[in-house]
C-alpha cells in the first residue's frame, strides 16, 4: 500500500496499534477520532477508542467506545470496534460510529505521500519502543453529530498511525497543516518501560516544505531537543 502501509500487529502480546484521525473544518470546528488495538501481556487483545468534536461556539463533546474482543489484525481492511468501525483502503480511510451522544461518518483521503515522523526504518523494522507515521495527510469529508447538532467537518485532515509496546507514560503531540502541501509533525513521549520516567521526553519533529521532508534524519535532532 502506498499509504497506510498495512496493519503492523501480527497477534503477538505486549503490543499496541493505533489509527487516529484529526481535522479542522472550514468553520474552525475541530475533531479527533481514535481507534486502538491493545494486546496486553497475559490478557486477551481488544479494540477500544474515542471520538471528540470541538465546536467553535460550544463545549467539546467526547465519547468512548469498546472494549471489544479482537482475535487478530483487521481483516479485509475493516477494524470492528462494536459501536465503531474503521475501513482502510488505498489512500483513504472511512471512520463510522455511534456511541452515547456522538455519531460520525467521516472519510479521510490522502493528498500527499506518508510523512514519517520517526525515520522510516524505525516504523518498518520496529526497532524502537514505538513509532508514528502520518499515513494519510490530506482532506476530511463527512459529518459528526453531537446530540441534535450536526457538524460538516469538510476541511484539512490527516490520519496517523502508532505501533509499539504500549502507551507512553507521558506524551505530547502536534499536527499542523501549513497549506500548499506543507506539514509539521512533532511527537514527544516517555516510553512505558521500566525506568521510563528517568528518560526525559525528546521531541521528534518532521517538516514537509516544498515537497522535501526535513530533517533527513530526525533522531539526532531529537537527542538535543527538549520537551
Amino acid at each position: 500500500m502506498r499509504h497506510g502501509t498495512g496493519p503492523r500487529w501480527k497477534g503477538q502480546p505486549g503490543r499496541m496499534e493505533v489509527w487516529y484521525a484529526t481535522g479542522s473544518a472550514e468553520d474552525g470546528t475541530g475533531w479527533w477520532i481514535h481507534y486502538e488495538i491493545l494486546a496486553p501481556r497475559g490478557g486477551a487483545p481488544y479494540v477500544h477508542g474515542w471520538a471528540a468534536v470541538f465546536p467553535t461556539d460550544s463545549a467539546p463533546s467526547l465519547a468512548r467506545f469498546g472494549p471489544k474482543g479482537c482475535s487478530g489484525p483487521p481483516r479485509g481492511g475493516v477494524l470492528d470496534a462494536g459501536d465503531a468501525t474503521l475501513h482502510l483502503g488505498e489512500g483513504v480511510s472511512h471512520l463510522v460510529g455511534e456511541v452515547e451522544e456522538l455519531s460520525w461518518d467521516v472519510e479521510v483521503t490522502a493528498t500527499g505521500a506518508a510523512l514519517y515522523t520517526f525515520p522510516r526504518w524505525a516504523w518498518e523494522r520496529e526497532l524502537l519502543p514505538g513509532a508514528q507515521v502520518v499515513d494519510l495527510p490530506g482532506m476530511g469529508r463527512g459529518t459528526i453529530s453531537a446530540g441534535d447538532t450536526s457538524y460538516d467537518v469538510t476541511g484539512s485532515a490527516a490520519q496517523a498511525r502508532i505501533f509499539g509496546h504500549g502507551s507512553a507514560q507521558r506524551w505530547g503531540w502536534l499536527h499542523a497543516d501549513l497549506g500548499g502541501g506543507d506539514l509539521l509533525e512533532v511527537v514527544a513521549a516517555v516510553p512505558h518501560l521500566p525506568g521510563g520516567l528517568l528518560v526525559p521526553p525528546r521531541p521528534v519533529a518532521r517538516l514537509r516544505h516544498r515537497g522535501k521532508d526535513l530533517p533527513v534524519e530526525p533522531l539526532p535532532g531529537a537527542l538535543t531537543g527538549r520537551a
